[in-house]
């Protein structure tokens, strides 16, 4: 029984990690966590006026708003393999479990049936999280090429140094965002979904 058990949690973790958009809305938390937490946008190292604080105030707004489109273009594009993941893997999976308990078996094999109806819901949650893995550490380098850059501005002093950063990010996470549906048609193709969603 405690296979069982394990299996039905595994299940359940699975179904937290697509139902709930998590995964999708981290792009916001961990790119502003950076913005704030690392100081991309106010160094600790310069006395700013008031004009020079309003400005860099600004800036991380207008990134907050792009960061934002990354997350409502991840959960447009990844809606049909939420939906494949919250029917069609989870229904396969309890009608699967469902027919496993059988009385004319033992409670091994009972046990052994229930785990490997998990398997494929398993082994689409491990692909989503490494494609998503990946697509998140692409616009993280990316960004973080911006924050040098905008660092060795501030240490030159040159004028602008605020607005190119902004400029940068934004065409970080609009080359981002263009890559989102090639995601989804990966994945898609990964898990058997055609485009009208059926499998």
């Amino acid at each position: 029984m405690k296979r069982i058990y394990e299996s039905m949690r595994r299940r359940r973790r699975a179904q937290q990690s697509f139902g709930s958009g998590d995964k999708l809305r981290v792009f916001k938390e961990i790119f502003i966590a950076r913005i704030c937490n690392n100081r991309i946008l106010i160094s600790s190292e310069y006395q700013m006026d008031h004009i020079a604080a309003a400005e860099e105030q600004m800036a991380a707004q207008r990134l907050r708003q792009k960061l934002d489109e990354v997350n409502v273009a991840a959960q447009t594009n990844l809606a049909p393999v939420q939906d494949h993941v919250n029917f069609n893997l989870q229904k396969a999976y309890f009608k699967c479990a469902y027919e496993c308990f059988d009385r004319r078996r033992r409670q091994e094999e009972i046990s052994n049936c229930v785990e490997n109806c998990s398997i494929p819901l398993a082994n689409v949650q491990q692909t989503f999280d490494t494609e998503m893995a990946k697509f998140q550490d692409k616009l993280n380098r990316s960004l973080m090429v911006c924050q040098d850059k905008y660092e060795a501005a501030k240490l030159q002093k040159k004028t602008g140094a605020m607005n190119d950063l902004v400029s940068c990010a934004d065409q970080s996470i609009q080359e981002s965002i263009k890559m989102l549906p090639l995601l989804a048609s990966k994945l898609k193709a990964s898990f058997g979904i055609s485009d009208n969603g059926s499998l």
